[in-house]
């Protein structure tokens, strides 16, 4: 077999024919690019890579600029509940309906606009209550009403209030680029796990003859990057994202009315109450073992937490 030609074709199979290094047609034109006479390669002066030839103006290398060029759409309805203090109790809810588009990042750096896609901050659902209840106990309450001051100093001056949240979770970025088969990304909730937090065989695998990287192996990944080529693949999915925000907060609270305008008041209180991980993204480069695994083994938001209060009020 022509050697050459073996070589082209061991360049395509693994997806740098772009990369590999020719002889410059800028040596001895251009200051610091000297070459040997007669010789192919001869160091960095005297090659370049078949990507910077195809490039507007090769002989000149990378050219960085900044802009302030950039766009974002956001649209949303917003719904609020409020009932307030009335019979011992107070209750306000809020929802939020919203979308949120950018055109502020590059696929490629000699692409003309910014690509337009979900924001990282996009949030399409955000439910937040927050509430408080007096319990009818003691003094004016509708139990013990009538008791005295040292049974009303403990039936009496109870409370329970708490928030909770529902939110969307951000969109994952998928910074590497990958060979994109289409079609859905994003799993239901009853298929998507730690192991498989998004469908990774909705891309392409050229290593060990996998057609798609729906296996994983940690000492040889299965999925294909691509190298050297414009990039179509967007930065971000509406479908894809990290966990979603679950969060309640629960506390107790107690008065103690000592004299008029002295009071004594305990507070216990509960941060994420129900104890629900708020799990870091999954790994989004296709080059690796855990290619669309959440394998960090920190969570994003604090484990439950009780504290204890005390405040004397005059």
């Amino acid at each position: 077999m022509n050697t050459d030609n073996s070589r082209t074709l061991a360049q395509n199979t693994n997806n740098t024919n772009l990369s590999a290094a020719v002889r410059s047609p800028f040596c001895n034109t251009v200051t610091g690019t000297t070459c040997t006479s007669g010789a192919l390669f001869t160091g960095a002066g005297g090659t370049i890579s078949r990507r910077t030839l195809l490039t507007p103006f090769p002989e000149f290398g990378a050219i960085n600029t900044t802009n302030n060029d950039g766009e974002t759409w956001y649209q949303s309805a917003q719904f609020t509940l409020d009932k307030r203090f009335s019979k011992g109790y107070g209750i306000q809810l809020a929802y939020t309906f919203s979308k949120w588009l950018q055109a502020t990042e590059y696929l490629n750096a000699g692409d003309e606009r910014p690509s337009k896609v979900r924001s990282d901050q996009d949030v399409p659902h955000r439910f937040s209550m927050s509430y408080f209840y007096e319990l009818p106990f003691g003094k004016g309450q509708h139990f013990g009403s009538g008791v005295n001051k040292w049974a009303n100093a403990v039936i009496g001056g109870w409370q329970i209030q708490g928030t909770y949240t529902y939110q969307s979770g951000f969109p994952i970025t998928f910074g590497n680029d990958a060979f994109y088969l289409g079609g859905k990304i994003g799993l239901e909730k009853g298929q998507q796990s730690l192991s498989k937090w998004f469908n990774t065989n909705a891309f392409v695998s050229i290593v060990g003859g996998n057609p798609t990287c729906g296996a994983f192996a940690t000492a040889n990944a299965n999925c294909a990057t691509p190298v050297d080529h414009l990039r179509t693949l967007p930065l971000r999915f509406g479908d894809v994202r990290i966990d979603a925000i679950n969060n309640m907060d629960v506390g107790l609270r107690k008065d103690i009315h000592l004299r008029e305008g002295m009071k004594l008041q305990f507070r216990m209180e509960f941060i994420n109450a129900l104890n629900h991980p708020l799990f870091p993204g999954p790994v989004v480069n296709p080059g690796s073992g855990t290619f669309g695994q959440v394998s960090a083994s920190n969570q994003n938001n604090y484990a439950r937490r009780a504290q204890l209060m005390a405040k004397f009020i005059f």
